[in-house]
């Protein structure tokens, strides 16, 4: 009897083995090797670990207070722990940092920065939690892209610091060429569609006021009748002129003032034309105005530039992803030994 037991209790021990294997690493996911798993206690059940860095990822999350990342993650498992070196060398380079940050508020630099590893909202919980406790700011986080802005003081060294923490968690953060400011790109695009919206309702308006004009011959309407519809389209058209058609009006002013004109030089004459002329025409009774036709055409002017405007961007985020397909740091050659430098610093 005693001989027996351990021969049944292999099978299972075996079995045992094989599903923890299998279940892969608490942290990242990757297979555990058969050797050299390492076993680490979180919330009072033991975790398997692929190497001793996922382990020490694990437990600083765990005793910083971050735990629920693991229940929060989307994803099968968190990042893989990354050599920090490259990342936190870069960032320790003042000179390439403000090259590549601009002036932001209150003295502060505003950078850039791209986070590789993202794969869940929880995730980008995590990488906030991280930065709050540094010096420096965090905005503007997209964790599709992961894609961020950080805001530090000047020669702060909070950035390299939490290269250096993100590359314990199996992120890497890396700064990028110039600041996409989100926030104000979405806050254009929706005024662009506005001023668009305004014009075409305007511009259905005076068409639809300005119908009944177009068989008015030989006094067959009556002048007060006719005087109705010219002064309803002139309200229709006021804002089209004032508001959507502004930023034709604004290239004119500002390519007279550089005293080189352009394309906007005309056109803000041409409506300025057109609309103060019918304007005249409605005040002394006159025979034609032009309400509809000054609406339509900054209708379709503004429709042209709303859809150049959607392909500009569309070019400049393709090229964006292009750029950010090389690498952010490179090792370079002095005398007998090397350094890690930014792509941007090299001269060829």
């Amino acid at each position: 009897m005693d001989g027996s037991r351990p021969a049944d209790n292999e099978p299972g021990l075996a079995d045992a083995a094989e599903s923890l294997l299998a279940a892969g690493c608490f942290h990242c996911g990757e297979a555990l090797p058969p050797q050299q798993t390492v076993l680490l206690p979180i919330k009072g059940q033991t975790q398997s670990f692929c190497c001793a860095g996922c382990a020490a990822a694990a437990s600083w999350i765990e005793s910083a207070g971050l735990g629920a990342y693991y229940r929060m993650r989307d994803a099968e498992a968190g990042p893989k722990v990354v050599d920090e070196t490259a990342e936190v060398a870069l960032f320790e380079r003042s000179a390439l940092i403000e090259r590549l940050a601009r002036p932001g508020p209150a003295g502060q630099l505003e950078l850039g920065v791209r986070i590789e590893g993202m794969q869940c909202a929880a995730c980008s919980w995590l990488v906030q939690r991280v930065a709050q406790e540094l010096p420096l700011e965090i905005d503007q986080l997209d964790g599709l892209s992961g894609r961020a802005v950080l805001r530090f003081a000047r020669g702060a060294t909070a950035p390299a610091e939490l290269a250096r923490r993100l590359a314990r968690l199996g992120y890497r953060l890396l700064p990028r060429a110039g600041v996409d400011d989100q926030q104000a790109k979405l806050k254009q695009r929706r005024k662009r569609l506005l001023r668009l919206a305004v014009a075409g309702l305007g511009a259905m308006q005076a068409m639809m006021f300005a119908w009944p004009l177009y068989g008015f011959e030989g006094g067959d309407m009556p002048l007060a009748v006719r005087d109705f519809f010219r002064w309803v389209g002139l309200a229709v058209t006021a804002p089209v002129v004032a508001y959507a058609a502004w930023p034709f009006f604004a290239g004119a002013l500002q390519e007279l003032r550089l005293r080189r004109p352009g394309m906007d030089l005309p056109i803000a004459l041409a409506i300025a034309l057109a609309f103060g002329g019918s304007v005249v025409a409605t005040l002394l009774g006159s025979q034609a105005v032009y309400f509809e036709s000054v609406a339509m055409f900054v209708f379709f002017l503004l429709l042209g530039r709303t859809i150049e405007s959607g392909l500009r961007e569309r070019v400049a985020a393709r090229m964006a992803g292009l750029a950010e397909q090389l690498p952010a740091a490179v090792r370079r050659l002095v005398g007998e030994s090397q350094e890690t430098v930014g792509l941007l610093e090299l001269n060829v």
